[in-house]
């Protein structure tokens, strides 16, 4: 058995129709977790913060993996290009071995607040 819910249950008891809300789940911890709808308008619940593995790609790209999705629906156009042109850049310094140039790369993008304050989700540890 499955179950779907839609943000426009929510959106039929907004005080201003028409206008985009957002909505967010707060856990125990006081954590918030945004809500949003995907392309079939679903509901999804997003990370409470960044998920980032910027500086994990040189171990996931000699793992074989050769395509990389970034969800950037929470950031602005300004910020999405920069994590674009953040990722590109890395990724092109992997591709030349150029690691002395890539870790100084990483170590000043840990810099940028786009980069800092992150979370590598489930990367690291298994979901029990």
């Amino acid at each position: 058995m499955s179950s779907r819910y839609r943000l426009e249950y929510l959106e039929k008891g907004s005080n201003k129709p028409g206008l985009p809300e957002k909505y967010y789940l707060i856990d125990q911890k006081g954590y918030e977790f945004r809500v949003a709808k995907d392309y079939n308008d679903n509901l999804l619940f997003l990370n409470s913060r960044k998920i980032c593995c910027l500086f994990d790609l040189p171990e996931a790209l000699s793992c074989g993996i050769n395509n990389l999705y970034i969800d950037m629906r929470t950031f602005e156009i300004s910020q999405a290009q920069e994590i674009i042109r953040t990722y590109r850049k890395a990724i092109e310094l992997l591709s030349v071995k150029n690691f002395k140039e890539l870790a100084d790369f990483l170590k000043n993008a840990g810099e940028n607040s786009l980069f800092s304050d992150y979370t590598k989700g489930h990367l690291d540890r298994e979901v029990l």
